[in-house]
């Protein structure tokens, strides 16, 4: 199970890679996004400390287990992470609603949150033994959201990002291009690329641990 969860994390990084474009009349805050320059000392504390997280919920005995755990026990486990994860960064985690999602043919959903505190992941996404890797990282991405929508909501609560950032961040929300509509507009967004950069920070510190 440890192996094709690896799999399904490279896979996610090889999609990543394979959809980034070009990009134009860009700020240099996006710049360092796409970099990872823009985590702060305090931003890679949070990645890692968010990862040992993960680590003590998603032990190797619960990732051996995974397939053979009722949809209950899966949302409660991930309700555990994004609870504990989400205290840790200081923001709130009122818990983990698993549901049905569909998307236009040819696309998947994994997973969303509205800023409310809780995030939504797919069903049928979290039931796939083999799509556990895609699970902790749209649980991870969707956890910066939330985090995100709390920087921009009280800005002075987080005081190590810089305020282009912030900025940046608050533009993006007032102005969100859907996936629906324009998916490359969408993935280049600052918010998106963070979002994708710090999951990716935090799965490859767990699986280091």
């Amino acid at each position: 199970m440890l192996d094709r969860l690896c799999e399904g994390l490279l896979q996610t990084e090889g999609l990543d890679e394979g959809l980034q474009a070009e990009q134009t009349a860009v700020l240099e805050s996006v710049e360092m996004f796409e970099n990872r320059q823009y985590l702060s000392e305090v931003d890679e504390v949070r990645a890692d400390e968010t990862a040992e997280i993960m680590a003590e919920v998603f032990t190797p005995e619960v990732v051996a287990g995974w397939a053979e755990l009722s949809l209950e026990q899966k949302t409660a486990k991930l309700n555990e992470y994004y609870v504990k994860a989400g205290e840790n960064l200081g923001i709130q985690t009122k818990g983990v609603i698993v549901e049905p999602m569909y998307s236009q043919p040819g696309m998947i959903s994994f997973g969303y949150n509205s800023g409310d505190g809780y995030i939504h992941l797919n069903e049928a996404v979290v039931q796939d033994p083999e799509m556990l890797g895609q699970v902790l990282d749209t649980a991870t991405h969707e956890m910066r959201h939330q985090f995100q929508t709390e920087v921009v909501a009280e800005p002075e609560r987080f005081g190590d990002l810089p305020s282009d950032v912030v900025a940046q961040w608050q533009y993006e929300f007032a102005n969100y291009i859907s996936p629906d509509y324009d998916y490359q507009g969408y993935y280049e967004q600052a918010i998106e690329q963070d979002a994708r950069s710090f999951a990716d920070e935090v799965l490859q510190s767990y699986m280091e641990k």
